[in-house]
């Protein structure tokens, strides 16, 4: 009886789970028509191209900014170390007026040939009186002096103290640039006294084996070049494989510019 039971139970079970089976078939194919799952047309997705564009930042360099900056600043002063000026005369200019005579033309002519620096400048030297003694000493020209200490007693020698004024680079080859003239003290004599560039004058007649003195930028200097000695366009030339400067008499000044890197006094 028990058996028969759960039987029955069994398929009272099956035949619940058909009837269910069957009227949701029927119950979705009604609404086929209407309920389409999963489908979507493919005219209702955009199908224009886009476009992107991305942009990158870029984080400026200071570091190569300040060295740029600092490069272009030393063009800029290299370059106007190296424009040619007029030398400014003395005299004083006649009105606008005034027609030039020949004379004021040849002399505007001759002084061209001096390259000076747009900031040149007169400058006033306190000097020793007496002269110096020079030597060549570590590849550079001291001038100096000598104090003489008195001794203590008769017995004691006097002490010798030497006091260095001046000191000149030793150069005997020109560099690959002329820096113009920015001071009015171009050079020093042998005894160490200054030499104006508009002292070419005092020396006219001096020969060219004859040493006046020492450039600012470490070279010496002769006298008059005379017509078989070519210079360049600061006064110089090598002789015997050692730069030096002549002094010429179309040149209104002892040096023109310098072939080399003149000391500041």
């Amino acid at each position: 009886m028990v058996r028969t039971r759960n039987f029955l139970i069994f398929v009272g079970a099956i035949g619940f789970l058909v009837v269910a089976i069957v009227f949701t078939l029927l119950l979705f194919q009604g609404r086929g028509s209407s309920i389409r799952l999963g489908y979507v047309p493919m005219s209702d997705f955009d199908t224009t191209t886009a476009t992107y564009t991305a942009e990158v930042a870029m984080v400026p360099d200071t570091r190569f900014d300040r060295l740029a900056t600092m490069r272009r600043k030393l063009s800029e002063i290299k370059t106007e170390l190296r424009a040619p000026v007029e030398l400014v005369t003395e005299s004083v200019s006649e009105p606008e007026s005034t027609p030039a005579t020949s004379a004021e033309t040849t002399e505007s002519e001759t002084v061209a040939t001096v390259t000076l620096c747009p900031t040149k400048r007169v400058q006033t030297i306190v000097w020793p009186v007496s002269p110096l003694k020079y030597a060549v000493r570590a590849n550079q020209r001291v001038f100096y002096s000598e104090v003489i200490t008195p001794a203590a007693d008769a017995s004691s020698t006097p002490v010798i103290t030497e006091r260095v004024v001046l000191t000149l680079p030793l150069r005997g080859e020109a560099l690959s640039f002329t820096s113009c003239i920015a001071s009015d003290v171009v050079a020093v004599t042998t005894t160490g006294l200054p030499i104006r560039n508009s002292d070419f004058g005092k020396y006219q007649g001096v020969g060219p084996s004859t040493l006046i003195g020492y450039s600012l930028d470490g070279f010496e200097i002769y006298g008059e070049s005379g017509a078989g000695v070519i210079t360049d366009a600061c006064g110089g030339t090598a002789a015997s494989g050692v730069y030096r400067y002549y002094l010429s008499d179309p040149r209104a000044g002892v040096l023109g510019c310098f072939a080399g890197i003149p000391v500041l006094l």
